[in-house]
Order: C-alpha cells, then structure tokens, then sequence
C-alpha cells in the first residue's frame, strides 16, 4: 500500500483482533502461560506479525508501566532487547515521557474519546536523549468499560 496511514490503520487493527483473540484464549486455558493458550496458526502468525514488524508497538497499563513491546519499539528507545525495556521502564510518566503534561494529555483523550492518532510527544531513550513520537492508540476497556490498558502503534 503506498498510503502508510491507511498501512498503519490496517496494522493496528490487526493487531487489536489478534490481542483479542489472545486474550479470549487465555481465558479459556486452565493453564495459562502454557503451550496450551497457543495454538499453532493464529498465536505464531500474531507473534511473528509482532517481532517482526519495523514499526514500534506497545501495550501498557493506565497505571504507568509497559506490558509488552515488540523489537522494534525498544529499538527505538535504545534498548536491546524489549525484556530489557520491560525491566527498566517501571514508570511510563517519569521515565519515558519528557514533558509529564504530555502523559497527561494522553490519558485524557483514551478516556475521554478511546483513542489517539498521530499523538506526538516526546519520549526519553535509554541514554537520555530525547526522540519524537507519532503514536496511533487505542484503549482497551473491561465489560463494566474500565480501562485496563493501552495498544499502540
């Protein structure tokens, strides 16, 4: 596709159904974080989609801490690898975002509106410079419509 917000679009989207499904599936597993929550087909296509994606993306509590991020996203931020990102970020506000108002003015357009596009802020690298983001986002609500995290692209 040449339009690449429409590409990005698409991707989240995707992205959103198989988060879905993942979690549908880890609700029906007696054994979760086991083999058995992961079927062949649409686990290893999602995760592979993930890991491999050149764009960044991200799932994180309102709370302030990331859930999980691909390679690419902690690439971005300057860390090796996203486990090592997930160990080293514990607080979305202070430690990744530059201006904390920014942080603010998220949160109150996933709760107010559910999503966000083409958010820019700027963000804080491992080494403490400092990178622009353009971030697409939406809020992931529990059937009493709490939200319980954020996905992103």
């Amino acid at each position: 596709m040449k339009d690449t917000k429409k590409t990005k679009r698409h991707l989240i989207q995707e992205l959103v159904a198989l988060r879905e499904k993942t979690a549908r599936l880890e609700d029906l597993s007696p054994d979760r974080g086991t083999a058995a929550m992961s079927p062949p087909g649409e686990e290893q296509t999602y995760r592979g989609f993930f890991e491999n994606a050149s764009e960044g993306f991200f799932r994180s509590k309102p709370e302030g801490r990331f859930l999980d991020v691909n390679p690419a996203f902690a690439a971005m931020l300057g860390y090796g690898s996203p486990k090592e990102l997930l160990s080293s970020i514990t607080d979305i506000a202070s430690q990744h975002y530059v201006d904390l108002r920014d942080r603010h003015c998220f949160m109150e357009r996933m709760e107010g509106v559910g999503s966000v596009h083409d958010f820019e802020y700027k963000a804080r690298r491992r080494d403490g410079s400092e990178i622009w983001m353009s971030v697409i986002a939406r809020a992931v609500r529990d059937e009493g419509g709490r939200i319980t995290s954020y996905e992103g692209i």
